[in-house]
């Protein structure tokens, strides 16, 4: 037999054999020794460190999750551009542009009888693959028919957009209203 092994002892008589004893208790001792530093230097900071890489997994998911949006966003944008550029280039052929963006205004203010005393178109600008075209514009209107200038002008078939307006009486007892207006549209630039 073994002397390491004890068959068919129970552990009162393995507890009375000195030799089994000091086994025991080496073994308990190194137990007590090795435990608490197997603990502290070795499951402790693996703990620690699965809590930081387990943050770290949740700020990259809450970033990802942002990307995502972000990423739609932009794809919303770039559609709203696409379509944007294909109605501008279908709604202004390229050697035509100032003469449809005047007309155009022209015929809004004709509409609703609005008076356009003075008409400036402003110099192009260029944005990338766009050119922005300009004009000044000072008219006379009452407030209903200036609204509704304004309301046709955004319904227009032509893209419109009033960048600036300043307003003020005609006179102390009239009903009409000076305007001082800047209005723009935007056309693809000829290739």
């Amino acid at each position: 037999m073994n002397k390491f092994m004890c068959k068919n002892k129970n552990w009162v008589d393995v507890l009375k054999n000195p030799l089994y004893r000091k086994k025991i208790l080496i073994v308990l001792a190194i137990i007590v020794v090795l435990g608490p530093l197997l603990f502290f230097k070795v499951l402790t900071p693996i703990f620690h460190r699965l809590g930081k890489v387990n943050k770290e997994i949740t700020k990259n998911k809450i970033i990802i999750v942002r990307m995502k949006g972000l990423i739609n966003e932009q794809e919303e944008l770039e559609k709203s551009f696409d379509d944007l550029s294909r109605k501008i280039q279908a709604k202004l052929p390229s050697e035509r542009e100032e003469s449809q963006f005047l007309t155009e205004i022209g015929r809004v203010a004709n509409e609703t009888n609005v008076y356009i005393s003075v008409m400036n178109p402003l110099p192009y600008k260029d944005l990338d693959d766009f050119k922005e075209l300009s004009v000044e514009i000072d008219l006379e209107a009452n407030l209903g028919n200036l609204v509704r200038f304004l309301y046709l002008m955004r319904k227009s078939s032509v893209v419109l957009v009033a960048n600036s307006l300043k307003l003020e009486p005609k006179s102390e007892r009239s009903a009409l209203l000076k305007a001082h207006l800047v209005i723009s549209t935007i056309f693809l630039k000829e290739k």
